[in-house]
């Protein structure tokens, strides 16, 4: 099995550090003068001996001298005895779409069937704006659970990064890498197995009906959806409904959906009228892909959830634990958990509203119930000192056959203190230290 990692940045300016050589090794290039650059990346792309081309893959030991690389197909290159000149290092391409579009072409995979070529596909986004319009994943890709697509932010300065490229505290930074779309989709997903992960996704000026975060849909194949450690924004000042931080749609394929600790907030419109406008939806009028939705946190939006699982509530596929949903500007009836059944097992919910009349709930759902953030006016959803609501109420999901987990938001193991917390931000009563590779 192959893995390939192409980086995404503001530019492919050259950003190495100093005039260095280089000598390779067994996959392992020294470099003669230490990178510190905070823009290096895993995925960059070093030329050498002025006109070889390879990539960084991961440091070696943490050091800023050495790094594991691999060509463009994610081979060992040639060793290189001797020391040669680095010419430049620098960001494979400027947008996440580029990347996209370019990641098979010739100069690259040169397939889009990564089952085939036995490869894992990592497209590692650097600090910046993201100049995408829009990012369409399409189905041409052939992927499965072992050989699939991985979008996200470096976080590990230890192995892929001289910095992190999502926040922490987990809470929106405009410095880190942001993809922001304008009434429309940002990420419209057509691939059957695919992670999205360590990302944040702005949904603006929505004038227009239907526009959404991460939108997924596929066939028959699959699929194995992942969206996990995400901030996802809406537009609270909406004129149109009908916008939502995720969707699934698929009537034919039997996989899942597996959704954890993500920050969603402001899906909403500017009225306080009941809308369609929600954290995590299941389209389709007979929706088969099985959903588990885990230790969310969810706040100023018309819902948290709208399931369309159909048949009777033993076999709803829509499954909701230790997820918090707060401030939902709900209808009359404020069914923050809306619409059709929603799996049995469903239970340690914190809420301010209720599951639909169909949807059921478990009896250690806290619904009614009012949280406490750290800084709410400010967007910053860490629970508080003094929550007694989410607070240690949770379930323990370390060991879940379906969709385990370990951690929060901040990468910091679960439980930080006795008990599961509810949401995707746990209460840390000592500072938190972040969470390296393999520990």
């Amino acid at each position: 099995m192959s893995v390939v990692k192409y980086s995404i940045g503001p530019n492919t300016s050259d950003h190495k550090t100093g005039t260095p050589t280089c000598t390779i090794s067994a996959g392992v290039m020294t470099f003669s003068t230490a990178q510190t650059n905070a823009m290096l990346v895993a995925g960059d792309r070093v030329t050498y001996d002025t006109s070889k081309i390879c990539y960084l893959f991961s440091k070696v030991g943490g050091s800023l001298t050495q790094w594991n690389v691999v060509t463009a197909t994610g081979a060992a290159p040639s060793n290189e005895a001797s020391p040669v000149t680095v010419d430049s290092i620098a960001h494979e391409y400027t947008s996440l779409g580029a990347a996209e579009a370019g990641a098979a072409d010739a100069n690259h995979l040169n397939t889009q069937d990564l089952v085939t070529a036995t490869t894992e596909l990592r497209l590692v986004c650097a600090s910046t704006a993201d100049t995408s319009a829009t990012v369409t994943f399409d189905s041409g890709w052939i992927t499965s659970a072992a050989y699939r697509i991985y979008v996200y932010s470096p976080t590990n300065t230890r192995t892929e990064c001289n910095a992190r490229h999502f926040p922490y505290p987990m809470k929106w930074d405009a410095s880190m890498y942001t993809l922001t779309s304008s009434n429309l989709e940002a990420i419209t997903n057509n691939v059957a197995f695919i992670t999205f992960h360590h990302l944040q996704i702005h949904v603006s000026n929505v004038t227009s009906y239907g526009c959404e975060g991460i939108y997924c849909s596929t066939g028959s194949t699959g699929p194995g959806w992942e969206i996990h450690h995400c901030i996802i924004r809406g537009t609270p000042t909406a004129t149109q409904d009908n916008h939502y931080a995720t969707d699934s749609r698929s009537t034919t394929g039997t996989g899942t959906m597996k959704i954890w600790n993500n920050l969603v907030y402001d899906f909403r419109r500017s009225d306080s009228i009941f809308h369609y406008d929600l954290a995590f939806n299941q389209s389709g009028t007979a929706a088969t892909v099985t959903i588990y939705c885990f230790n969310n946190t969810v706040h100023n939006c018309h819902m948290f959830s709208s399931s369309r699982s159909t048949g009777t509530p033993a076999d709803a596929n829509f499954h909701l634990k230790n997820n918090l949903s707060q401030d939902i500007v709900g209808g009359a009836a404020d069914w923050e958990f809306d619409y059709q059944y929603y799996n049995p097992a469903s239970n340690y919910q914190c809420a301010t509203g209720a599951y639909s009349p169909l949807g059921g709930g478990g009896g250690n759902d806290q619904l009614s119930a009012s949280t406490s953030f750290m800084d709410e006016a400010n967007d910053d959803f860490h629970l508080a000192y003094g929550d007694t609501t989410a607070r240690g109420n949770g379930t323990d999901l370390s060991s879940d056959g379906n969709c385990p987990v370990v951690d929060d938001g901040d990468s910091i193991p679960r439980p930080s203190v006795s008990a599961f917390d509810i949401g995707a931000l746990q209460f840390n009563i000592l500072k938190p230290r972040l969470r390296m590779e393999g520990e």
